[in-house]
């Protein structure tokens, strides 16, 4: 993360692993996306994620494809035929909860477990399917259905790469929007209870000035204090 940054404009997105350059593919390999570690990377803070690491399945590791239904597709190493769906699914449950304060998610396409859309479904006759739907994405849509996602392919469009950082700002202020909201009534409140400690100043009656500046250092603190009682 960019230190300069104050922590109230830090944006999180999601990323894909593989599309930082991280070398975490099947094969050890990676699929380094420019615009995601150059334009993105200097406009938002980057999570990565790699489920099939996260869950345990090592690199490198068996390539696997998606088969069955597209409503409950299911992960399938293509040489033993070890059907690793349960191992996938019951990682993605627990992580996603996680990261439902992301404002976005960047997915690689065509992966099991990444791709949005048009990942190979196989299983219905010699050629697969182009509608299928990774576990992990999925797992995140249904948890985070408002939030912004697209794949690394479409970044490739200037049109489709900017409003994607729109619609990143957007969901991320909707997201602060209750704690906005709060913070704004809280210094409502104080600034209401400075004021009435003032009057009772002018009104003649006497406020321990040391006190009135010790409670005022507390605000937003976890020890923040009542304020000094008025004679």
């Amino acid at each position: 993360m960019d230190q300069t940054r104050h922590p109230a404009t830090v944006i999180p997105v999601g990323v894909s692993a593989c599309l930082l350059g991280r070398e975490v593919r099947y094969d050890g390999g990676h699929r380094h996306e420019p615009w995601v570690t150059g334009l993105l990377a200097d406009r938002f803070e980057l999570v990565p994620v790699c489920p099939e690491v996260e869950a345990g399945l090592g690199i490198p590791r068996e390539s696997m494809r998606l088969e069955g239904a597209t409503e409950s597709p299911r992960v399938v190493v293509i040489r033993t035929r070890q059907d690793l769906t349960a191992t996938l699914s019951g990682w993605a449950t627990g992580r996603v909860t996680e990261l439902t304060g992301l404002a976005g998610f960047v997915f690689k396409s065509r992966s099991p477990s990444c791709g949005v859309m048009g990942v190979p479904l196989h299983g219905h006759g010699d050629d697969p399917l182009p509608r299928g739907r990774g576990l992990f994405a999925q797992a995140f849509m249904d948890r985070c259905p408002l939030a912004p996602v697209v794949e690394d392919t479409a970044l490739v469009d200037p049109v489709q790469r900017e409003q994607f950082i729109q619609r990143v700002v957007r969901y991320h202020r909707w997201l602060r929007l209750p704690a906005t909201l709060h913070r704004d009534e809280e210094t409502k409140r104080r600034w209401a209870e400075t004021q009435e400690a003032l009057d009772s100043v002018r009104q003649g009656h006497l406020i321990d000035g040391e006190d009135l500046f010790a409670w005022m250092k507390t605000w937003g603190s976890d020890r923040e204090s009542d304020p000094p009682p008025r004679p």
